[in-house]
């Protein structure tokens, strides 16, 4: 076999006009010098994508997906690097060359090609014994009293290892001609000092693990019946398998998805296939093993918003922790993380069959943010009257806001957060010497409650502040009607909501430098961003429809006092009598 040259790959990039390739794909449009397009890698209303014709790059300022034209052939189409390569050659009228591969090189491609083709053919065999062995008829009892159907089971290729053990062995080394060293490094067999080669599997129901590419590179096996120990055994690491790297479902899930707005994570492979079957096709699991940074950045990959559900023991706390952990140094302003601790008695699969999908769609749109959840867990049991208390929040808290970029307006947020929780100056938190003695010296009277964002506020700011929260709800937000009414802080929020939805991640004071009023651009960096500390996500999308209600009516009224005012001069035409007599109406119901 042979490999393709770098210095042809420099070649290839240099004649492929990226700007050409992606607009075979993707609709765009020129801006400026550059051109620009809804993002094909997640989903969004403003175009974030931007194409750098004169460096032949992509880059996202939404999901930050970045890369030449092979990286958006590798990940747009799902091209392998060689046959991306290829394509583009023949884009560019030229044909690859390809050098000799180092004779190690040459033996490690060997090994996983023949791991491959028996990893299949075990899958293969494992598929037609569910099937047709009347040894699977206990692993077809379990599954149907799982509630699987036949159709999930065959979309997620289910099998059953016999108790046979050498069946699958004498299948798979006539099917891929392949030799007993063959199946030990695939992970299918082990060779036993004292009972000699043994298969891996079996009465196990099988479990094949597909890679982002659809090729199976390993399995989960759970016993069948009682005795069996452990209940849940893996594939073993091997040089096609690591469960570090390998999300199940996750292909599936592509599959059903051509863009995926956010993942579920769950823990079981069975909880993935109850969510896949009654239409939650966004369902993934880490294989049987704890979160990975790996994991986390493969999610982030193919979505920037996540939704971790977890069983509500002691364990499902944990994980939800871990996970918290991991993503807080990758969180960006774009990015969503939620979390959905399910009752004790409960996972998702167990969840879903009792209650159905519409309630546990209802309870994931309810799941907690990373931000509130972070919060609740290092300040639960806290008396806030308490400066003990008090301290321990910042003790609890200030490790984990330290992991949080540098870059973006979450950090900045939780800072202010905490501070006005604990009733210290945000800036005396992030002093390295900060300490309890100092804390004290600072802190020696009661807080103020944390509570909703004062109501005397302009709705125009309160909107402004909702969103500065969670810019996720910006897309509730049109402007456009109101941009010319008289109300506190509408100039602002239409100044801000016209920034935001260029979607740039940006900072409160790269929000602050972009505005042209530089006294208002002060308001948000001082005082505005100082009232979103008292902001929870609870309730947060029914305090900006209220908020937003305020400022419709508040614009009706406008336009009903202009109505008002001319008609004391008599200068009413019939349509505009009866526009303000509609106006009265309106404001006598919404009064009431």
């Amino acid at each position: 076999m042979r490999k393709i040259p770098e210095q042809f790959v420099s070649e290839v990039l240099s004649r492929v006009d990226i700007v050409e390739l992606i607009k075979q794909h993707v609709h765009i449009q020129r801006s400026g010098a550059q051109f620009k397009a809804l993002c094909p890698f997640h989903q969004e209303k403003t175009p974030s994508f931007i194409i750098n014709q004169q460096k032949q790059f992509y880059y996202c300022f939404g999901c930050g997906a970045r890369g030449d034209a092979i990286q958006f052939l590798k990940e747009h189409v799902g091209l392998h690097f060689a046959d991306a390569v290829e394509q583009l050659a023949n884009l560019a009228g030229m044909e690859v060359p390809k050098e000799e591969l180092s004779a190690v090189d040459q033996k490690q491609v060997d090994t996983q090609s023949r791991c491959y083709s028996a990893i299949e053919q075990a899958a293969g065999f494992f598929e037609s014994t569910l099937k047709k062995c009347h040894e699977a008829k206990p692993a077809i009892d379990y599954l149907k009293s799982r509630g699987l159907s036949g159709v999930i089971a065959k979309k997620f290729r289910l099998g059953f290892a016999p108790q046979t053990k050498d069946a699958m062995i004498s299948h798979v080394r006539k099917g891929a001609n392949a030799s007993l060293q063959d199946l030990q490094s695939a992970g299918l067999c082990s060779n036993d000092p004292h009972k000699g080669l043994r298969a891996r599997f079996w009465m196990r129901i099988m479990f094949p693990i597909r890679n982002r590419r659809g090729i199976v590179v390993g399995f989960g096996a759970r016993v069948v019946g009682k005795g069996g120990e452990p209940k849940y055994l893996n594939s073993p690491e091997s040089i096609v398998f690591s469960k570090k790297n390998e999300l199940y479902g996750l292909y599936e899930a592509k599959q059903a998805n051509k863009i995926i707005d956010n993942l579920i994570v769950v823990e079981g492979y069975m909880d993935v296939i109850a969510l896949h079957q009654v239409g939650i096709t966004n369902a993934v699991a880490t294989l049987g093993t704890s979160l990975t940074k790996e994991h986390i950045e493969i999610l982030f990959a193919n979505s920037e918003s996540l939704v971790f559900c977890f069983d509500g023991d002691r364990a499902g706390r944990g994980a939800a922790k871990r996970a918290m952990e991991l993503c807080l140094p990758v969180m960006r302003d774009n990015r969503r993380v939620k979390f959905l601790l399910l009752p004790d008695e409960y996972d998702p699969d167990s969840y879903v069959r009792e209650y159905g999908v519409e309630k546990m769609l209802e309870k994931a749109n309810r799941a907690v943010p990373i931000s509130d959840y972070l919060f609740s867990e290092a300040c639960v049991n806290l008396n806030f009257d308490i400066v003990d208390d008090r301290l321990t929040a910042v003790t609890n808290l200030k490790p984990s806001l330290e992991l949080l970029p540098e870059t973006g307006m979450l950090k900045e947020m939780l800072y202010d957060r905490l501070a006005q929780m604990v009733g210290v100056d945000r800036a005396a938190l992030l002093e390295k010497d900060f300490d309890s003695k100092k804390f004290r010296n600072l802190n020696n009277g009661k807080v103020k409650k944390y509570s909703p964002m004062p109501k005397m506020l302009s709705p125009a700011y309160r909107t402004l502040a909702i969103i500065l929260r969670e810019p996720a709800l910006l897309e509730k937000i049109d402007m456009s009607p109101y941009r010319s009414i008289k109300m506190p802080g509408i100039t602002l929020l239409c100044e801000v909501v016209d920034i935001l939805k260029n979607g740039k991640n940006l900072s409160f004071s790269e929000i602050r430098t972009n505005l042209p009023n530089q006294l208002a651009a002060s308001f948000v960096e001082n005082e505005l961003k100082g009232l979103i500390g008292f902001l929870s996500y609870d309730g947060l999308e029914q305090e900006l429809n209220g908020a937003l209600t305020q400022i419709k009516n508040f614009a009706k009224e406008q336009v009903m006092d202009d109505l008002i005012t001319q008609a004391k001069v008599g200068s009413l035409g019939e349509s505009e009598k009866d526009k303000l007599m509609k106006l009265l109406t309106e404001k006598n119901n919404y009064s009431s």
